[in-house]
């Protein structure tokens, strides 16, 4: 039958390679076919058991028969083509895949004796056919024919160890998962470092408790990874002797290992500073190994300090560069900046790498976008960097940055600095480039001082040079040449340093190394002939000008002259006379010859004859005139003048400022010009220069000397003294510094403050005159103490013995001190002192230190007073002058201001005795009182404290504000204040003589001046002016604060820009300012009235707020209740005339808030006026009151009222005073009548338009007082 099905010859042997695999199947497995094709096998899934029975593992088997099957020639193996798509299927599925053959061919009708042949498909086979898996339908696989299944084939363990190696490739798995990477990319990143690094499996074996890796010892690689260990910590020249090493055995290294040492050696060269020679390495190592780690470095050695690649190579770079990577990005930045396309390379970079900011910097130096740049810096300048790394690079920019700002631009065009700076450098700007500086060098010093180091050498020498800081640079460079001793970029700059620092011995050294490397330029040769000749080597001094000869002239530098004439003073000294005449030819024909001859002749004939340098040193100034005021003139003469003397100074101050115009001075130079200009008076220049060194921080002790001095010269002690209590706490103070500050605590009353720095020098100084100097201060001190009794003793007694006895000064003190303090011990000593005493008035008979004189105290009285005054020095004569000064001075005939009464007065030594007699003294006697000076307005005192150039304090205001104790306060709110030098000596001197009645008074008063001893400045008026305050410049403007009338005359006269100003102006400001309260305002004005003053000049408005404080208050009957009693009797008992004291009365209501006032107030003002003048009718005060108290009110009409609401307020308080006087009311009308009588034709206008102000327009007195007005 035809339709029936059909069975294949393929099924068939599939049906039979089945049932041989049934046959021998061994008895471990466990089958199970699975569905699927037939033809030629059957595909089963295989389960494993154990020995004990346990079904663990399973696999797939594909098995095939063959009736044709196709051996190998040797028979080793047969190979039969399986199911691709199977396979893969079965592999993709995880467990183990196996194919067999059942060989037909021979025992197809007895399949017992059939062999059956199997292969187990690993990984490894599976990776190494995955192309022809990928892409063939089926693969032709060659099974061993060892390979035989049988009944006792056992494969569970062999398949127990493949699961446990698929366990652990998992674990593996696990822990090798990189961040951000899924784990086949981490895997597939493992096996490519393990290829490109096959040392990772020799470090696996290594077996190590550690933590880390290590390498592999007599490993190529670890060798080579010490290498850039050791480069990375400075460590040069062994990282050199491993390299070396290596050279001998490279020919065995791979690709690899070679590209990295030609890499390391490279590296090495350039810590060495041979670039050129580094990048042929890095090109080497480039050709050896495509890798990006080799090809980058050979691209950035291409970029070299003193060249760069071409502009086709830059524009290739630009071009065939991809953006792969930070590195890639950044040399591609690099190459457009350097194409002048800076914007578009910092753009670039800004995009790819936003957060490199180091990376923008560089391209912003490149490419000069110094806009870009420095808002860069100022927003990353305290941040904290990621790596040290990134700190050198970002401290190193910035620091080379504000060194170009601080310059003013000067070190980016290539043009050559001074070590020692310019003067116009911004210092402020500097210090901070100096500051970043020292970090960069610090972030270098932690990541080994890398090659790129040298970047510093250029702005370093110039920084920390300006600062006088070269030592600091000094042993930074000593510790990077002892790894790289020829690096010419840290060499060069270093040699500059050394001459500098006159180091000649390693200057000689350092040049030797690079003639070496045959690099030496003329700048190089001319140190190294300079340095012999320093280190007084003339010989090869000499040898050196002849070999370098031709080099040093045709360099065409400045500074060639200088070697030539060094030379020709060595030749003249050595009788070389052709010598001499040949470089004498050379120094003429180069630029400026003459004025370098001019210099040699100066110094040859200078150390021939010593003692008449000062008239060389002119003859060469001479020269200077004679040839323009060539500068190296200037610049070799500066160190021989003196400038102590007022001609050299001058001379000194001409050449320096010339010099400054081209450099900065060196720092003795710079000292020099301090002393010139303190020398001839220019105060305020020593001052400047000071501060610029101090802020430099250079000699910071010396030059607050300087600047103390300067201080003192011009008045401002308090700041001098401050900045010298600064200096004094220096570990370098010297001697002089500390005399000068014991002067300063003694002139300004800080006596105490000297104590331990005096008694400390008292032992260790040697010279007698600075030990009598410094006894004679300590007992100053003791003096004021009682604690220090025991020790004065002792000091005077020491003085005594140290004292020149010859000497009229110091002997009479001496005996002074022992006749006020007694310090003997014994009846010897009082012996020793009475002989002595005896011994200086013989001598002496006329010192005006200590006198002996005759006092007959037995003849009377009289004759005891003649005896005593003659003693004294009073004559008849004097007495009479005294007698008449009084009577004028009471007259007012001699206008002597207060402080120079003593002068004119029998009974007053100064004027603190004066002052003490003004406030007890009886009222006729007005010679001891002060004639108070004028209050000015409030606005103008206010601007004047705040503006002024000067806020001179004379000495009565300081007696009036101590002694209502507010001196303190208004000085401590004071700007700044200025008192004559001879005031403040006597308020010192009085406050420490122990014997004066007067102490404490000018004791609190210097307190109230040391409390704010910075705001002060003494003006010296130690010249021969009788007056004292005309020491003041004629054309200064400013403020005095005097309340002495006669003062501020005489200082009107001299210079009418000085206003002045009273006591009640400095209680006005107090007030004002909220230092004292409204209660202690008033009390103070108050209290004013009480102290020794005349004529009180006080402002209205100042009278009306005392008016309003303490009469506008209820519940008072009477002005003599109040405080305000004190102030009206005096001002009323002052005034010479009854019109006077009415015109007070008038005028104090100015701005008086009148209805707050009483009638009977009013009343007690007005009986007390009346004492003077009794047959005056109240009636016509009050009158006369109304009228011009109206007039002193400004007229506002009030809209609604149309009136003057404060003129209607007058009228009321009037009216209802009359009435309360008269006890009768009246009518308006009639009031007015009275006033009217009494208006004054001059005011009649004004008079009458502030009456009608007060009543309605229209009203019957408005027009009562229009009608009145017409006829009046």
């Amino acid at each position: 039958m035809k339709n029936l099905p059909k069975d294949s010859r393929s099924q068939e042997i599939g049906r039979l390679a089945a049932r041989a695999l049934g046959i021998k199947l061994p008895k471990s497995w466990i089958e199970t076919p699975l569905a699927g094709d037939t033809d030629f096998g059957i595909d089963y899934t295989i389960q494993l058991k154990s020995k004990e029975n346990f079904v663990n593992y399973s696999f797939y088997l594909q098995l095939k028969g063959t009736t044709v099957p196709s051996y190998s020639v040797d028979k080793n193996y047969i190979s039969h083509d399986f199911d691709v798509a199977t396979l893969n299927n079965y592999y993709q599925q995880e467990p183990l895949v196996m194919v067999a053959v059942v060989d037909l061919s021979e025992n197809e009708d007895n399949l017992s004796d059939c062999p059956i042949y199997y292969f187990g498909l690993e990984d490894e086979w599976f990776s190494a056919n995955e192309e022809k898996l990928e892409k063939q339908k089926s693969i032709s696989i060659k099974i061993p024919t060892q390979n035989i299944l049988n009944p006792s084939l056992n494969v569970f363990n062999y398949y127990a160890n493949r699961i446990a190696e698929k366990i652990a490739v998992a674990e593996l798995k696990k822990k090798i998962q990189i961040p951000n990477k899924t784990i086949v990319e981490s895997i597939e990143l493992f096996t490519e470092a393990i290829i490109d690094k096959p040392i990772l499996l020799k470090l696996i074996e290594l077996k190590s408790e550690a933590p880390w890796i290590d390498n592999p010892k007599g490993e190529v690689t670890t060798d080579l990874k010490y290498c850039s260990d050791l480069l990375e910590n400075n460590r040069v020249l062994e990282a050199k002797k491993i390299l070396d090493n290596l050279e001998e055995k490279k020919c065995s290294f791979t690709n690899h290992e070679l590209a990295e040492f030609y890499y390391q050696k490279a590296n090495i060269s350039s810590y060495e500073g041979f670039f050129d020679n580094a990048e042929n390495l890095y090109k080497l190592s480039y050709e050896k190994s495509h890798k990006e780690r080799y090809q980058l470095a050979y691209l950035q050695s291409k970029f070299k300090l003193d060249s760069m690649p071409s502009k086709a190579e830059l524009e290739e770079i630009v071009n065939t560069l991809d953006d792969g990577n930070f590195v890639k990005c950044l040399i591609k930045a690099k190459s457009l900046a350097l194409l002048k396309k800076p914007l578009e390379a910092l753009n670039f970079l800004k995009q790819k790498y936003p957060n490199e900011i180091t990376a923008q910097m560089g391209i912003c130096t490149i490419g000069e976008l110094y806009q870009e740049l420095d808002e860069i810096i100022d927003k990353n300048i305290n941040l904290n960097f990621a790596s040290e790394r990134k700190s050198y690079d970002f401290y190193s920019l910035a620091a080379r940055r504000y060194f170009h700002k601080s310059s003013n631009q000067t070190g980016i065009f290539g043009k050559t600095l001074p070590l020692d700076g310019l003067a116009n450098y911004d210092i402020e700007g500097m210090k901070l480039s100096y500051e970043l500086l020292e970090r960069a060098w610090d972030s270098a010093k932690k990541i080994g001082y890398p090659s790129d180091v040298v970047m510093l050498m250029d702005i370093s020498p110039l920084i920390y040079g300006y600062f006088n800081k070269l030592d600091e640079l000094i042993r930074l460079l000593d510790i990077i040449l002892i790894e790289r001793p020829y690096n010419k970029e840290i060499i060069r700059p270093y040699i500059r340093i050394l001459f500098n620092s006159q180091n000649y011995k390693k200057t000689i050294n350092l040049i030797e190394r690079l003639e070496g490397l045959d690099i030496l330029d003329a700048d190089e040769c001319g140190i190294k002939i300079l340095s012999y000749s320093y280190l007084e080597q003339y010989k090869q001094c000499l040898d050196s000008i002849n070999k370098y000869e031709s080099i040093l002239i045709n360099s065409g530098k400045d500074n060639i002259p200088v070697i030539f004439c060094n030379g020709i003073e060595i030749a003249e000294a050595m009788f070389n006379k052709d010598l001499v005449e040949k470089y004498e030819n050379i120094v003429k024909k180069l630029p400026e010859g003459e004025a370098f001859l001019a210099i040699q002749k100066f110094v040859t004939a200078s150390n021939n004859d010593r003692n008449r340098r000062n008239e060389f040193a002119q003859d060469l100034y001479k020269t200077y005139l004679e040839l323009g005021k060539p500068l190296v003139i200037a610049e070799q003469l500066l160190p021989y003048l003196d400038p102590h003397e007022f001609g050299t100074a001058q001379q000194i101050i001409e050449l320096a400022e010339q010099i400054l115009n081209v450099r900065e001075l060196r720092k003795k130079r710079y000292l020099d010009l301090a002393q010139a200009f303190l020398t001839t008076g220019r105060w305020k220049d020593a001052e400047k220069l000071a501060e610029k060194n101090i802020n430099k921080g250079i000699a910071i002790s010396k030059w607050k000397l300087v600047q103390a001095l300067a201080l003192k010269k011009q008045g401002k002690v308090g700041m001098a003294y401050n900045i010298m209590r600064e200096a004094i706490k220096e570990d370098d103070t010297d001697q002089l510094n500390q005399k000068i500050y014991i002067n300063l605590c003694f002139s300004l009353g800080f006596i105490e403050e000297a104590i331990d720095i005096l008694e400390n020098n008292l032992v260790k100084i040697q010279d007698i005159n600075e030990k009598i100097y410094i006894i004679r201060s300590l007992i100053e001190i003791y003096v004021k103490n009682p604690n220090y009794i025991s020790k004065l003793k002792i000091a005077i007694l020491k003085y005594g013995d140290l004292v020149d006895q010859n000497n009229v000064q110091q002997e009479g003190d001496y005996l002074q001190l022992c006749m006020l303090y007694t310090p003997f011990e014994n009846d010897k000593q009082i012996e020793y002192y009475q002989e002595r005493s005896n011994r200086y008035f013989e001598n002496f008979p006329d010192s005006t230190i200590l006198r002996r004189g005759n006092v007959d105290v037995e003849s009377g009285v009289e004759n005891f007073l003649a005896s005593l005054k003659k003693l004294t020095g009073v004559t008849p004569e004097l007495e009479e002058q005294w007698e008449s000064n009084k009577q004028k001075l009471r007259s007012r005939e001699l206008p002597v201001p207060f402080f120079m009464r003593g002068n004119f007065l029998q009974n007053t030594r100064d004027v603190y005795t004066t002052w003490m007699l003004s406030k007890c003294c009886k009222e006729e006697e007005t010679e001891y009182k002060i004639t108070h000076s004028p209050q000015i307005e409030t606005k103008v005192f206010f601007r004047l404290v705040e503006s002024s150039n000067i806020i001179l304090i004379e000495e009565t205001s300081l007696l009036i504000l101590n002694e209502l104790n507010v001196l303190d306060f208004f000085l401590k709110n004071l700007p700044k204040f200025s008192i004559l030098d001879s005031v403040f000596k006597r308020i010192n001197l009085t406050t420490h003589n122990y014997i004066s009645p007067n102490s404490q008074i000018s004791g609190a008063i210097l307190r109230a001046i040391q409390n704010n001893i910075e705001k002060l400045s003494l003006i010296d008026d130690s010249g021969d002016n009788f007056f004292k305050y005309d020491c003041i410049s004629e054309s200064e403007d400013g403020l005095l604060l005097t309340d002495d009338l006669y003062l501020n005359i005489l200082m009107k006269q001299h210079n009418s820009n000085i206003l002045s100003a009273n006591v009640f102006n400095v209680l006005d400001y107090l007030f004002c300012k909220n230092i004292i309260s409204e209660k202690k305002f008033f009390e103070k004005i108050v209290d004013c009235f009480s102290l020794g003053i005349l004529s009180f000049n006080i402002q209205f408005d100042f009278l009306s707020k005392l008016i309003n404080y303490y009469l506008g208050r209820g519940n008072i009957e009477s002005y003599e209740d109040t405080n305000f009693k004190y102030v009206f009797d005096r001002l009323l008992a002052q005034a010479n005339s009854f019109k006077d004291k009415l015109n007070i009365f008038i005028n104090m209501f100015n701005s008086v808030n009148i209805a707050n006032l009483s009638p009977e107030i009013l009343l007690s003002l007005i009986s007390k006026l009346l004492e003077y003048n009794p047959t005056l009718d109240p009636q016509d005060v009050l009158n006369t009151w109304l009228i011009y108290c109206g007039i002193q009110r400004e007229i506002r009409i009030d809209a609604d009222n149309l009136l003057s609401n404060l003129h209607q307020e007058l009228w009321f308080k009037y009216k209802q005073v009359v009435e309360f006087l008269n006890e009768i009311p009246y009518k308006n009308e009639f009031l007015l009548e009275e006033v009217v009588k009494n208006i004054n034709n001059k005011v009649k206008s004004l008079a009458f338009a502030n009456l009608k102000a007060s009543f309605v327009k229209g009203s019957g007195e408005y027009q009562y007082l229009e009608s009145v007005s017409e006829d009046f």
